[in-house]
């Protein structure tokens, strides 16, 4: 079922109820024709995107590793390839196995989607549960902490 939202309060408000409940899902947030996913596990945020964000996974990536736009889009289909889903996956894979640094990659990308989200007036949104969303290791933000951060 599909939730009307009028604005960024609105927007924040659903996804501060979802995981002050500690839900585990997938939230697709529609505006026009753009959309965004934010994932949660336990309430926590472990990975978001939005259509239109500024800072990609990609660029983010390239900027803070000096890697080719050719070797991260290589590394990520073969990370998929071989059933790497997660962002965290996905960076090990393409040999980034600091654990700071993934968690600032994948913290600047999500910090990006929800400024994005946020900039919408108007959207649907929708969540569907599941009961696991992260593999075990990866750490999510909370609302208020990604906020914070912002």
């Amino acid at each position: 079922m599909s939730t009307s939202l009028s604005g960024a309060q609105a927007i924040l408000a659903y996804l501060n109820k979802l995981t002050a409940e500690q839900q585990t899902g997938e939230v697709l947030i529609r505006s026009r024709a753009l959309s965004a996913k934010v994932y949660l596990d336990q309430g926590l945020i472990v990975w978001a995107f939005a259509a239109g964000q500024r800072e990609t996974f990609q660029t983010i990536l390239i900027s803070e590793n000096k890697l080719s736009r050719e070797a991260v889009l290589e590394g990520i289909q073969e990370a998929r390839k071989n059933g790497k889903k997660s962002l965290d996956e996905i960076l090990v894979a393409l040999g980034v196995v600091e654990e700071n640094a993934r968690v600032k990659i994948i913290t600047a990308h999500t910090k990006s989607a929800v400024r994005t989200i946020c900039s919408w007036t108007t959207a649907e949104a929708e969540f569907v549960a599941y009961k696991k969303v992260a593999p075990s290791g990866v750490r999510g933000l909370t609302l208020d902490a990604l906020l914070a951060q912002n």
